[in-house]
């Protein structure tokens, strides 16, 4: 179709002038003119293909597709290309976390509300029909959403969770006990525990972080997209100016 062809050329022209600064200018008019969001989710499957026209992972290894447990979807909200098949005009352009990072700053899409988390689609097979079910994301990872992309440590998320497990479990016996066992009697039980307190196990402040290094923190990798950092350096030297370069404290 005629829009196939100039979508093509329009790909072919930005490969030998800026890409980033392409992609940059073409996700950013989408943005903005409320045609599309960019939806951060799980990756269901490994098909996915990168659709930046520098994929950092491309450049590295030679494989395009999005092998990472997390990427960028840059969701059409119009319809216009929903029934169409070919590739440049499908109603959903995915991209590596750390390849969009290059290209524009998420944090910047918080406010103006062009960037949401959508909870992962993980599908069960119980023996019967596929079953998906949604899951919500790590708090670390909804913080950096809620707070302007500031998070606390991986390691306090940790111990608040661990405290509240415990907490909800001895409650969750002690009523149990009290009803089985004070329904027609005075009460014996021990008084409720006091509900762990945020405050006792978090830092009076959130730091300012990347969403890369947010997923990888939670999901346990060195780098979201398996990228090793002397890579990304010598990439961010060759393309100074761009989201990636932007001055924000690592992970701890």
């Amino acid at each position: 179709s005629p829009e196939w062809y100039k979508a093509m050329a329009k790909e072919l022209n930005a490969k030998f002038s800026d890409p980033v600064a392409t992609d940059k200018s073409d996700i950013e008019q989408k943005l903005r003119s409320g045609s599309s969001i960019l939806v951060l989710e799980s990756t269901p499957s490994r098909r996915s293909h990168c659709r930046a026209l520098l994929c950092l992972r491309q450049k590295l290894t030679g494989i395009i597709n999005i092998e990472s447990d997390y990427r960028f979807n840059l969701e059409d909200l119009t319809g216009t290309r929903a029934g169409d098949l070919s590739h440049h005009l499908q109603p959903s352009r995915f991209y590596h976390v750390t390849c969009l990072e290059h290209i524009l700053s998420p944090q910047s899409l918080l406010k103006p509300k062009h960037i949401m988390m959508e909870g992962g689609t993980i599908v069960c097979n119980t023996q019967g029909p596929l079953v998906s079910r949604t899951t919500r994301f790590h708090p670390m990872v909804e913080d950096w959403f809620n707070y302007s992309g500031c998070t606390f440590n991986i390691k306090e998320y940790s111990r608040w969770s661990k405290a509240y497990a415990v907490w909800e479990r001895e409650y969750s016996n002690r009523e149990l006990k009290h009803q089985l066992s004070c329904r027609d009697r005075e009460c014996t039980c021990e008084p409720r525990t006091e509900r762990p307190q945020e405050a006792n196990y978090f830092s009076p402040e959130r730091t300012p972080r990347l969403l890369s290094e947010v997923l990888a923190t939670v999901t346990g990798v060195h780098q979201i997209d398996l990228l090793p950092e002397s890579f990304l350096s010598t990439v961010r030297e060759q393309t100074s100016g761009n989201a990636s370069s932007e001055p924000i404290s690592h992970v701890e």
